[in-house]
Protein backbone atom coordinates (compact mmCIF):
# COMPACT_ATOMS: atom_id res chain seq x y z
CA UNK A 1 0.00 0.00 0.00
CA UNK A 2 1.31 3.00 -0.93
CA UNK A 3 0.56 7.00 -0.84
CA UNK A 4 -0.40 8.19 -4.53
CA UNK A 5 0.37 12.03 -2.66
CA UNK A 6 -3.56 12.40 -2.02
CA UNK A 7 -5.39 8.77 -1.94
CA UNK A 8 -4.11 5.49 -0.42
CA UNK A 9 -3.74 3.02 -3.11
CA UNK A 10 -3.19 -1.10 -2.81
CA UNK A 11 -0.87 -2.53 -5.52
CA UNK A 12 -2.27 -6.07 -3.96
CA UNK A 13 -4.55 -8.45 -5.43
CA UNK A 14 -8.10 -8.63 -3.39
CA UNK A 15 -8.02 -11.75 -2.40
CA UNK A 16 -11.24 -13.96 -1.81
CA UNK A 17 -12.40 -16.53 0.84
CA UNK A 18 -11.66 -20.68 -0.46
CA UNK A 19 -14.88 -21.97 0.61
CA UNK A 20 -14.24 -24.77 3.74
CA UNK A 21 -16.05 -26.16 6.59
CA UNK A 22 -15.63 -28.86 9.83
CA UNK A 23 -19.09 -29.75 11.57
CA UNK A 24 -19.69 -32.52 13.58
CA UNK A 25 -22.62 -34.12 15.06
CA UNK A 26 -21.37 -34.78 18.84
CA UNK A 27 -24.96 -37.07 19.90
CA UNK A 28 -24.62 -39.72 17.49
CA UNK A 29 -26.57 -41.26 14.95
CA UNK A 30 -28.70 -44.65 15.83
CA UNK A 31 -29.18 -46.86 12.57
CA UNK A 32 -32.78 -48.02 11.08
CA UNK A 33 -33.22 -49.65 7.63
CA UNK A 34 -35.17 -46.19 6.51
CA UNK A 35 -32.48 -43.41 5.15
CA UNK A 36 -31.80 -40.70 7.28
CA UNK A 37 -30.03 -37.57 7.83
CA UNK A 38 -27.00 -37.69 9.73
CA UNK A 39 -27.61 -34.68 11.69
CA UNK A 40 -24.96 -32.04 11.88
CA UNK A 41 -24.84 -29.89 15.38
CA UNK A 42 -22.34 -27.72 15.46
CA UNK A 43 -18.91 -26.51 13.25
CA UNK A 44 -15.42 -26.59 13.77
CA UNK A 45 -15.25 -23.40 11.11
CA UNK A 46 -17.36 -22.40 8.44
CA UNK A 47 -15.07 -19.49 6.26
CA UNK A 48 -18.02 -18.68 4.50
CA UNK A 49 -21.03 -19.81 6.69
CA UNK A 50 -22.01 -22.10 3.74
CA UNK A 51 -22.96 -25.33 6.58
CA UNK A 52 -26.68 -25.10 7.98
CA UNK A 53 -27.05 -26.67 11.11
CA UNK A 54 -29.76 -29.37 12.15
CA UNK A 55 -31.85 -26.46 13.21
CA UNK A 56 -32.24 -24.47 10.45
CA UNK A 57 -36.25 -24.45 9.29
CA UNK A 58 -35.54 -24.80 5.75
CA UNK A 59 -32.46 -26.81 4.67
CA UNK A 60 -30.67 -28.54 8.00
CA UNK A 61 -27.53 -30.31 8.49
CA UNK A 62 -26.61 -29.24 4.50
CA UNK A 63 -23.35 -27.43 2.83
CA UNK A 64 -24.93 -25.16 0.31
CA UNK A 65 -22.15 -24.56 -2.28
CA UNK A 66 -20.75 -21.15 -2.51
CA UNK A 67 -19.42 -20.82 -5.68
CA UNK A 68 -18.98 -23.23 -8.81
CA UNK A 69 -15.79 -25.57 -8.23
CA UNK A 70 -14.54 -28.94 -7.73
CA UNK A 71 -15.00 -29.76 -3.96
CA UNK A 72 -13.26 -32.52 -1.44
CA UNK A 73 -15.35 -34.03 1.09
CA UNK A 74 -14.23 -36.46 4.12
CA UNK A 75 -16.49 -37.99 6.18
CA UNK A 76 -16.16 -40.12 9.45
CA UNK A 77 -17.57 -41.63 12.23
CA UNK A 78 -16.87 -44.68 14.57
CA UNK A 79 -19.62 -47.61 14.89
CA UNK A 80 -20.83 -48.53 18.34
CA UNK A 81 -22.55 -51.64 18.77
CA UNK A 82 -24.77 -52.40 21.73
CA UNK A 83 -26.16 -55.89 22.39
CA UNK A 84 -26.35 -55.88 18.72
CA UNK A 85 -25.09 -59.17 16.81
CA UNK A 86 -25.06 -58.76 13.00
CA UNK A 87 -25.74 -61.14 10.63
CA UNK A 88 -24.13 -62.17 7.21
CA UNK A 89 -25.61 -59.55 5.27
CA UNK A 90 -26.25 -56.58 7.73
CA UNK A 91 -24.55 -53.39 6.21
CA UNK A 92 -24.26 -50.10 6.79
CA UNK A 93 -24.89 -47.85 3.25
CA UNK A 94 -23.63 -44.35 3.62
CA UNK A 95 -24.55 -42.05 0.91
CA UNK A 96 -23.12 -38.31 -0.21
CA UNK A 97 -26.46 -36.66 -1.66
CA UNK A 98 -26.35 -34.05 -3.79
CA UNK A 99 -29.14 -32.04 -4.78
CA UNK A 100 -29.30 -29.42 -7.76
CA UNK A 101 -31.53 -27.56 -10.02
CA UNK A 102 -32.06 -30.20 -11.80
CA UNK A 103 -32.75 -33.41 -9.55
CA UNK A 104 -30.41 -35.20 -7.16
CA UNK A 105 -27.73 -37.93 -7.06
CA UNK A 106 -26.47 -40.43 -4.61
CA UNK A 107 -22.99 -41.64 -4.03
CA UNK A 108 -23.26 -44.79 -1.65
CA UNK A 109 -20.85 -46.21 0.03
CA UNK A 110 -21.65 -49.66 1.35
CA UNK A 111 -19.64 -51.28 4.51
CA UNK A 112 -20.21 -54.65 5.93
CA UNK A 113 -21.23 -55.17 9.96
CA UNK A 114 -19.04 -57.90 11.20
CA UNK A 115 -19.06 -59.17 14.73
CA UNK A 116 -15.95 -57.60 15.98
CA UNK A 117 -16.26 -54.16 14.25
CA UNK A 118 -17.48 -52.28 17.72
CA UNK A 119 -15.59 -49.10 17.67
CA UNK A 120 -14.42 -49.31 14.24
CA UNK A 121 -13.80 -46.42 12.29
CA UNK A 122 -15.37 -45.57 9.17
CA UNK A 123 -14.39 -42.98 6.15
CA UNK A 124 -15.63 -41.87 3.20
CA UNK A 125 -13.83 -39.28 0.62
CA UNK A 126 -15.52 -37.74 -2.41
CA UNK A 127 -14.30 -34.84 -4.49
CA UNK A 128 -17.07 -33.76 -7.18
CA UNK A 129 -17.85 -31.02 -9.56
CA UNK A 130 -20.40 -28.73 -8.20
CA UNK A 131 -22.55 -25.56 -9.32
CA UNK A 132 -22.92 -22.83 -6.89
CA UNK A 133 -26.53 -22.98 -5.15
CA UNK A 134 -26.54 -27.09 -5.15
CA UNK A 135 -26.38 -28.78 -1.09
CA UNK A 136 -24.87 -31.84 -0.07
CA UNK A 137 -25.65 -33.72 2.74
CA UNK A 138 -25.03 -37.01 4.58
CA UNK A 139 -27.78 -40.16 4.82
CA UNK A 140 -27.53 -42.95 6.37
CA UNK A 141 -29.08 -46.68 6.62
CA UNK A 142 -28.47 -50.52 8.03
CA UNK A 143 -29.65 -53.44 6.31
CA UNK A 144 -30.37 -55.90 8.80
CA UNK A 145 -30.91 -53.60 11.86
CA UNK A 146 -31.32 -54.84 15.24
CA UNK A 147 -34.43 -56.94 16.72
CA UNK A 148 -34.90 -57.49 20.14
CA UNK A 149 -33.27 -54.34 22.02
CA UNK A 150 -29.82 -54.25 20.45
CA UNK A 151 -28.45 -50.85 18.75
CA UNK A 152 -26.05 -49.95 16.18
CA UNK A 153 -24.98 -46.26 15.77
CA UNK A 154 -22.55 -43.87 14.48
CA UNK A 155 -20.90 -41.31 16.77
CA UNK A 156 -17.75 -39.24 16.23
CA UNK A 157 -19.38 -38.13 13.39
CA UNK A 158 -17.53 -35.15 11.30
CA UNK A 159 -18.15 -33.77 7.48
CA UNK A 160 -15.78 -31.79 6.37
CA UNK A 161 -15.12 -29.84 2.83
CA UNK A 162 -13.32 -27.42 0.82
CA UNK A 163 -13.10 -26.07 -2.47
CA UNK A 164 -10.19 -27.62 -4.72
CA UNK A 165 -10.32 -25.38 -7.74
CA UNK A 166 -12.52 -23.32 -9.28
CA UNK A 167 -13.67 -23.57 -12.97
Amino acid sequence: MYCNGSTWVSNEPSVSVTPAFGAYNFIGKTLTSSESLIELYSKNYDLTNSVRLYNDELLPSRFIVPEKGIYHFDFYAKLNMINFTPSSDTRITIAIAQSTFNGSVNYHTYFPVYNNDNSKSIAITRTLALMAGDKICITVKVSSPPSGGGIIKLVDIGLEGHLVARN
